[in-house]
């Protein structure tokens, strides 16, 4: 996904105007990006579900709800900005990037803990 997000951005900063409204300037980006997440989303899902084994359907209702709400905010904020469409996708990949670092660095600190934990 941050590939994606970083070639969109380069391909609107970078390319002149003239090849901007070419179909694979952005389409290139956005695949990329798609396919990052098509790896990412599974074994996120399965990881947020792990410890709500005995509630499964709900945890997995939960899951779905909040990442629907998410990319609709997520959508109608880039929508409603007065910058470029190509732009606002890239700021909302970016978002999203930054959201799953920031999620992976908490599940590492966490993961820290738990051994220290069971350590004692």
């Amino acid at each position: 996904m941050g590939l994606g997000c970083l070639g969109l951005i380069l391909g609107v900063v970078l390319i002149p105007t003239q090849i901007q409204s070419h179909w694979l300037v952005y389409m290139l980006p956005v695949a990329s990006a798609c396919a990052g997440l098509a790896f990412i989303m599974g074994p996120v899902t399965s990881y947020a579900l792990e410890p709500y084994s005995d509630k499964a359907g709900i945890a997995s209702a939960l899951v779905g709800f909040i990442q629907m709400a998410g990319g609709a905010s997520l959508g109608l904020i880039a929508l409603a900005s007065p910058i470029e469409p190509k732009l606002a996708l890239s700021i909302v990949m970016l978002i999203g990037c930054l959201l799953a670092w920031n999620a992976y660095r908490a599940s590492k600190k966490e993961e820290m803990v738990y051994s220290k934990i069971e350590s004692i």
